[in-house]
């Protein structure tokens, strides 16, 4: 598939062909290997699969027996890449993860979880517009690339979309849009803003009313869905009843007390377990509003919760690793999210000061919930 469409590109690929130009375009399955890129140009399907047969390369020797070139060729291909690749390259495989894109065709999502904050959806268009909002809310400048390479689905002009929703941040999003496609531009708006897929799991429930965890994205330990089970715990301990403002920000009805809350599941190593969360200058202004704020960070389960005052927490920023890399505290005014990484070992936990490689031990703040 060429990167300007002929009208008979456009007729071959059917009556989506803007969806799956803009979505496919340069994805693995639409790519191979050539000397003569350049001649083929917008040749049609059939002059470029007779060049490319006839290329003497044996990854070119798959096209010989396919007849059209359209989306579930391309994905197809793509899927046959990835188990070439993993078949050589054992390193990046993991048989203990799911690794084919789930076929979410006919299933409702019922809740959606990004670095540790959870969504109610309904829809799978409330799953783009959560997504879309999260993304521009973290990695401005990573949303402000999806609207250039994306201007089908993002963008800023309302009258280039059939259907609409508008964003946080005044943008507009085509909501016009099948399930799968939805999906895909997901997938490839987290990978060009550099959030890891691990930490974007997805609850649907299927036809049969079956619920299910997402499989499309790899998921290596259990997924942190579980920020309202810590809320009451953390509502007893400080004295106040606590009202969930948006996503994970809350606040106290009887006393000014606010609180950021955000859950991570296990990340297993040798000897220790890992947790791994997103402080963004959104929290830090929420919670430098109040005199009386805390952070608080679910660890793999609701029974397990590290509250920590902000003014405690404060200072320990300047010590982790952020997006995009800095050490010049001149320079936070950029940042985009800091990384928290807290460490259980031995029943003890421990706050990650990678820039000093050094760790803070934050057992104390620790909340038990044993109910």
């Amino acid at each position: 598939m060429p990167q300007t469409l002929t009208e008979e590109w456009q007729e071959h690929l059917g009556n989506d062909w803007e969806i799956t130009h803009e979505l496919l375009l340069h994805t693995l399955g639409n790519l191979t290997l050539t000397a003569y890129n350049s001649e083929l140009s917008n040749d049609s399907f059939a002059i470029k699969k007779r060049r490319l047969c006839n290329s003497h390369l044996e990854v070119n020797r798959y096209f010989e027996d396919i007849s059209s070139w359209t989306r579930e060729e391309i994905e197809i291909r793509a899927s046959r890449l990835v188990e070439a690749c993993l078949s050589i390259w054992l390193y990046f495989g993991d048989d203990s993860q799911e690794t084919e894109k789930e076929n979410v065709t006919g299933k409702t999502p019922s809740l959606l979880w990004i670095l540790g904050q959870q969504f109610e959806v309904q829809s799978w268009r409330d799953v783009l517009e959560h997504t879309m909002n999260t993304i521009a809310d973290l990695e401005p400048e990573s949303f402000e690339l999806i609207t250039q390479q994306f201007p089908r689905f993002v963008g800023r002009d309302e009258k280039k979309f059939r259907a609409i929703r508008q964003l946080n941040n005044g943008a507009f999003i085509e909501v016009n849009l099948s399930a799968r496609s939805i999906q895909k531009i997901c997938l490839q708006a987290l990978e060009l803003s550099e959030i890891t897929t691990d930490d974007w799991v997805l609850e649907m429930e299927s036809e049969d009313g079956k619920r299910e965890a997402s499989h499309f994205f790899p998921v290596k330990a259990k997924a942190s869905h579980f920020q309202n089970e810590c809320i009451e715990p953390i509502s007893d301990y400080l004295g106040t009843p606590l009202e969930k403002i948006k996503q994970i920000y809350f606040q106290g009805t009887e006393k000014p007390t606010k609180v950021v809350c955000a859950v991570s599941k296990e990340y297993p190593g040798a000897n220790e377990i890992g947790y791994w969360y997103g402080f963004t200058p959104a929290q830090k202004a929420f919670l430098s509003s109040s005199e009386e704020s805390y952070i608080a960070y679910g660890c793999g389960s609701p029974e397990k919760i590290i509250l920590i005052p902000f003014d405690a927490f404060h200072p320990y920023l300047k010590n982790m690793l952020t997006t995009p890399p800095t050490s010049d505290e001149s320079q936070f005014d950029k940042i985009r999210h800091f990384h928290v990484y807290i460490y259980e070992k031995n029943s003890r936990f421990f706050l990650a000061q990678s820039r000093i490689s050094s760790r803070i031990e934050v057992t104390q703040y620790l909340i038990l919930n044993d109910e």
